[in-house]
Formats: C-alpha cells, structure tokens, sequence
C-alpha cells in the first residue's frame, strides 16, 4: 500500500532515516539496511514489522480472475509467478493447491467441487477471511496478555 509506504518513510525521515524507497525489492531492502542501527537491533525489528505490516497481505487467489500477469507477482521474491504451499496436512488451503497441483501433473482429478470457478472463488475468499481473522485473534490475544503483564508488575519506567 504506497499511501501507508510514504506514512512510514515520513514517519522514518521525522527520526533522521532519510531516502525511504519501497518501489522495488531491491529498494526497499537496501533502504531497510540503511534505516536501521547497528546498536539497536530493537529499533532494526520494529521498522521491519511496520514496513511489513504496510505491504498487502499475501492473500490465495483463483489465478483464471487475473487478466494480469502482475497481479500474480510476488513482491519480495521479484516474481511475476509465485504460488507459495507447505505440506496438504498443514492447511487446506495448502491441500487445495495439492489438489489442483496433482490434477495438473495428471496424477490425480480434480475433484467436482474444485472444477467450478465460482466454487473456487467462493473457497478462496472464505480461506482468505478465516486467515485475516486467525492473524487478528493472535494480535488481540498478544495485545490483552501484554496488558495482563503489565496490570501485574504495576507501573514501570523504562
């Protein structure tokens, strides 16, 4: 999201890092290498999770709803194809790709419900929203149990 990229580098150029890019991998890395301090690896991190959490989440998609290739790139990787799966027993949005992987290699056919492109979409979407949702519950409970510690230990100074 280049509106939340140039927040940051406004952000970052307040506390002196100056020349914040993000328009190429290449870019940003070199950028987040300068950014950061060699005495402070707490600072280092911190501006790695904001810039990761500027980007566009990776999200599963039905690569026959692209008309561009680009669309199906893969930014930090510098891909214009990426498909990212672990192993079918993980997740089932991993055991989809499985599926769709062995009906291609003409090992195994693709079941009935997964040849419907509207079906896939629909899956793909409901996949996408239970992960927006899991990554929302782990940040809130990471949230509720800091504030639980620090109710506990009472005022602190740094």
């Amino acid at each position: 999201d280049d509106t939340k990229m140039s927040d940051l580098a406004e952000l970052l150029k307040c506390h002196g890092f100056e020349n914040f890019k993000w328009q190429s991998n290449r870019e940003l890395q070199k950028s987040l290498r300068r950014a950061g301090k060699e005495s402070d690896p707490f600072l280092n991190r911190l501006i790695t999770i904001m810039t990761t959490r500027c980007m566009a989440r990776a999200e599963y998609f039905c690569t026959g709803n692209f008309k561009k290739k680009s669309e199906m790139a893969h930014f930090g990787l510098a891909l214009d194809r990426y498909s990212h799966f672990t192993s079918p027993i993980r997740r089932y949005a991993d055991d989809i790709v499985h599926r769709m992987l062995a009906s291609t290699l003409a090992i195994s056919p693709l079941p009935d419900y997964l040849q419907n492109m509207e079906a896939c979409t629909t899956l793909v979407e409901d996949i996408n929203d239970k992960a927006q949702n899991a990554k929302e519950a782990s940040r809130a409970t990471a949230g509720f149990h800091l504030f639980l510690l620090f109710k506990e230990k009472g005022r602190v100074v740094a």
